[in-house]
């Protein structure tokens, strides 16, 4: 802070006045804080604890403490005494232009003052081009991690996820329902060809549309899925989605990004008997993670060609998130609290229609695709017969096509 002070002995009139502090074997300490006052020809220090005068001839101007922003004033024939200030306007008093010897310490307190505060912004730039660097990498070097993390642990954390989640909710069972859904999912895995993982699909009954895939291969579906879909396509393509998070191990790169810069690192470097601690530990945490938009992407456009692959027409994946779309439009309500389960940690629904619909197109105009050998709405009637709770169906069943040629 800079006040105007009267003429003193030593200062002239009108001379300005700096808060800074001062240096001496006489003061308790030997130092004490007080104002800075610039004469014509010394500058003088006052405080509660004494004062003290520098002469202007001879003075000796420096930068120094931490980052430099402490400007000291010392002189050779008093060497004990030194007086400082952290304001910098001090520099710029017209008294130390005058004399050539102190501009020409000015000038250089300046420089230094120019180059300190270039070296911090130099190191400021490195260090944001290395966080900036590290986030760049850091999904390269999440995928590295995760190709270390041997396919068997991944199926010993599914199993232990799935046995948290259905011990309150257990899957429904019944051999005739399980041979009808092994119609519909076999020739999904037979299309994805040979995979590390013994998948395996479940039914809960559940009255949300919504179906999730765990880490080593158990895909749970959700009963009302079953019953709002309109074909066996719909729920092909639902399940050709999980799918496809189990085999490019979306849940446990969430882990292994979750985990952290530090042990990132360290997993990186081939220590990864920490990260399996991390992941068993983890196994209820699975159940509520969200997958990130670019997952969700990649397993609909990796769900897609695995449709494909089985010789499963793709467009049942669309005209299924459009079933969410109908059911939002005639019921909001139970559409958010109850329909769109499934949705909620997906890009939405618009989106990825747009996005399908352009993949539909480049698909050849005169394709022909495998049915499922299942008749689909005794497929739903017998999941309907297996609910605890009654279930009316609003229309009669539809027979789905599937069987014949589309």
């Amino acid at each position: 802070m800079i006040q105007e002070a009267n003429s003193s002995a030593s200062g002239g009139p009108q001379a300005q006045t700096y808060e800074g502090g001062a240096f001496h074997p006489a003061f308790p300490n030997g130092r004490a804080t007080g104002m800075l006052m610039v004469g014509s020809l010394a500058i003088n220090f006052t405080g509660k604890a004494g004062e003290l005068e520098l002469p202007l001839a001879g003075l000796e101007i420096t930068l120094g403490g931490a980052s430099d922003r402490i400007v000291f004033f010392k002189h050779p024939s008093l060497p004990e005494t030194t007086v400082h200030t952290a304001d910098h306007e001090i520099l710029k008093v017209s008294v130390f232009a005058e004399r050539p010897e102190l501009a020409a310490q000015v000038a250089r307190v300046r420089g230094k003052k120019r180059s300190t505060v270039a070296v911090w912004m130099t190191v400021l730039g490195v260090i944001l081009a290395l966080v900036v660097g590290l986030f760049a990498a850091r999904d390269p070097m999440v995928n590295a991690v995760t190709r270390q993390i041997p396919p068997e642990w991944e199926v010993q954390l599914g199993e232990a996820a799935f046995t948290s989640m259905t011990s309150g909710n257990p899957p429904i069972e019944d051999a005739s329902l399980d041979r009808q859904l092994e119609a519909l999912t076999g020739p999904l895995l037979k299309g994805i060809g040979e995979q590390p993982y013994p998948f395996q699909f479940h039914i809960v009954e559940d009255n949300t549309i919504n179906a999730f895939a765990l880490p080593g291969g158990h895909v749970v579906i959700h009963s009302e899925l079953i019953l709002k879909a309109k074909s066996a396509e719909e729920v092909a393509g639902v399940l050709a989605h999980e799918i496809a998070h189990v085999t490019k191990r979306h849940s446990v790169r969430n882990v292994v990004k979750s985990s952290g810069m530090y042990f990132l690192f360290q997993f990186f470097l081939g220590d990864v008997s920490d990260l399996v601690g991390v992941l068993t530990s983890n196994a209820r945490y699975l159940l509520n993670q969200k997958f990130s938009r670019d997952y969700e992407r990649e397993a609909d456009d990796t769900g897609w060609d695995y449709l494909i692959k089985a010789d499963v027409n793709p467009r049942g994946m669309i005209t299924f998130f459009e079933t969410l779309a109908h059911e939002h439009d005639d019921n909001p309500v139970a559409a958010v609290q109850e329909s769109l389960s499934f949705m909620s940690t997906h890009p939405a629904t618009s989106e990825r229609i747009a996005r399908l619909e352009e993949k539909a197109k480049a698909l050849p105009k005169d394709r022909q695709y495998q049915g499922f050998d299942l008749n689909f709405a005794e497929f739903q009637n017998s999941l309907r017969a297996k609910l605890k709770k009654e279930v009316v169906p609003e229309k009669p069943a539809v027979k789905s096509n599937s069987g014949t040629k589309q």
